[in-house]
């Protein structure tokens, strides 16, 4: 199994910020990026405005027409160098972790209990070997949850579950973020969120994030018992893992709603 290892946020965080600055062409491109704060209505159009057209002037006189070094993002008019530290401290934070404040923020509520633990390799050669291969990634998921269970029942039956479970995969996040809704809205039909309120979250977590350019692939692990790992609550059948490609990391999702 591979060592759990808190790797530098620095380049995983430079790289996402360069993706964004790179990527914008229009004002709407700057919602949720904290550069520009939508409180004030009235002037908040105008401001993304120019910071948008700022943006495009100042990379389009790059020689290679794109910010290729952080540095480069202090010769925008109106980005200074707090804010630039600012957004590069959010962007510093993991994919899953971004994904985790979002559907708390924007969908659901306290009584929903959602958690992720997280596999983190230091080397790419031993975590495309893992990903790359369905037994090598059901091994690495099922050793890890065993270190979470409860007594030996419970790892033998964590095992049996986690091989013999039939693996959904979404290589491509547009079609994930759909299965990664339905799994959520699947806790309860009396939700008070929508099937597109939930999907908008997933969809930023697995394919169009405004601030990251993470290549991330769902498996569900179709019927896996989740009460194995939580306890206390509505649960449903299917493990979520997320394989994030740019931050070498495994996240295996648990949720239980306490109605």
């Amino acid at each position: 199994m591979p060592e759990t290892h808190h790797s530098s946020t620095q380049d995983v965080s430079s790289k996402r910020l360069l993706f964004f600055f790179n990527h914008i062409r229009y004002a709407k491109d700057l919602r949720g990026s904290y550069l520009v704060s939508d409180i004030d209505s009235e002037t908040y159009e105008d401001r993304s405005q120019a910071l948008s057209r700022n943006i495009l002037e100042t990379r389009m006189q790059l020689p290679a027409r794109k910010f290729t070094q952080v540095d480069q993002l202090l010769e925008i008019p109106g980005i200074s160098s707090v804010t630039l530290g600012e957004l590069q401290n959010f962007l510093g934070q993991s994919a899953a972790e971004l994904f985790k404040q979002d559907m708390y923020k924007q969908v659901i509520l306290s009584n929903f209990e959602c958690a992720y633990q997280k596999i983190t390799f230091e080397e790419r050669a031993l975590f495309e070997a893992t990903t790359g291969d369905r037994t090598a990634l059901s091994e690495a998921v099922a050793a890890h949850l065993v270190l979470e269970s409860i007594g030996p029942l419970s790892e033998v039956e964590i095992r049996r579950q986690i091989r013999h479970s039939y693996v959904d995969a979404y290589t491509q996040g547009h079609l994930g973020s759909f299965a990664l809704a339905l799994w959520f809205y699947t806790f309860a039909l009396d939700n008070w969120f929508s099937f597109e309120q939930v999907r908008e979250s997933t969809e930023k977590y697995l394919d169009v994030h405004p601030l990251s350019s993470d290549t991330q692939t769902l498996y569900l692990f179709k019927g896996f018992d989740n009460k194995l790992l939580v306890s206390g609550g509505r649960t449903v059948p299917d493990l979520p893992v997320i394989v994030n490609h740019d931050e070498m990391t495994v996240a295996i999702w648990t949720c239980l709603l306490k109605d």
